[in-house]
């Protein structure tokens, strides 16, 4: 028997696209698809005729630009069109350009409204940013620039929150999805400002994964950073803070036999280099943190 020639007859859905290879002889307008799936969804084919079968039955049919096929097929085509979730508080927000440092930031002084101050100097640059780029770069898609790397990577931070606050709307944002994989930065506002033991900001952050978990989403987890606490604080409480913070970055390390892992604190020593002020690192140590999460995500095959 002589071997078919085939042709490639492209496709796409949302983010997703491919090719259908199909003989030389299939006439396009005369073009049947059928598909045996449990669901339908939007699958663009050009000047085709589409039939969609379950279980025997003709589910959609028509012709042109039609908007039907399998949901349950296409993420299959290409799991890594789904974007990355970046979830945290102010250092996955990006946050800088507000705080003095007598080293980092020594030029920068607050107004005495420093309320109005933060919202009208207020600048972020999250790390999803490097890591949309990073990410769509790794596949062969950059070339469209901060549009196409938003396709790859989005932050939802909320500055100051804490891990136990972080929670609920960790859960609506879980539901956006679907989503590639769930990166995790939170706890720190737990210690510094509620006082919480690491004991406690552990298990608001096993709290965050678990609700990953459970909306089958990946998780990687983040160490938090460090910070100059000296700025903040003093004596006993500033050894205490010091200390917690430390232990909670040691608990999160010690996630690694049951969770992907990226070691932020190591990757960003504190200091000019990628701080902005005593805990927020600048768009420096925004971009290095985004370093550190792609090369967890090829790590774990996520």
């Amino acid at each position: 028997m002589a071997e078919q020639t085939m042709v490639a007859l492209l496709w796409q859905q949302g983010d997703a696209r491919g090719t259908l290879n199909l003989p030389a002889s299939t006439k396009v307008e005369d073009l049947k698809l059928r598909l045996n799936a449990s669901d339908c969804d939007a699958v663009m084919f050009d000047a085709v005729i589409i039939e969609v079968r379950k279980a025997g039955s003709v589910l959609k049919r028509g012709r042109s630009l039609l908007h039907w096929l399998a949901a349950l097929c296409t993420p299959r085509l290409n799991d890594h069109v789904r974007p990355v979730l970046c979830f945290g508080d102010s250092i996955t927000e990006g946050y800088h350009n507000i705080w003095p440092h007598k080293t980092i930031a020594p030029q920068r002084t607050l107004p005495a409204n420093v309320n109005s101050h933060e919202h009208a100097a207020l600048l972020c640059h999250p790390y999803s940013i490097r890591l949309g780029s990073l990410l769509a770069d790794d596949v062969g898609d950059g070339a469209g620039g901060y549009k196409d790397s938003l396709r790859y990577a989005r932050a939802r931070a909320y500055s100051g929150w804490t891990a136990e606050e972080l929670l609920p709307v960790l859960r609506r944002s879980l539901r956006e999805g679907p989503w590639r994989c769930a990166v995790i930065m939170a706890g720190c506002n737990d210690i510094l400002w509620r006082s919480a033991s690491a004991a406690t900001t552990l298990t608001h952050l096993e709290a965050l994964y678990a609700a990953c978990d459970e909306a089958g989403v990946p998780v990687v987890a983040l160490s938090n950073t460090e910070a100059d606490l000296g700025e903040f604080f003093s004596g006993e409480q500033l050894a205490e803070r010091t200390a917690a913070l430390r232990e909670v970055a040691a608990g999160v390390l010690q996630m690694r036999s049951k969770r992907a892992v990226a070691d932020v604190r190591a990757a960003l020593p504190l200091g000019a280099q990628h701080f902005d002020d005593a805990l927020h690192p600048s768009p420096a140590g925004s971009d290095r943190i985004a370093e550190a999460v792609f090369q967890a995500i090829k790590l774990h095959g996520l």
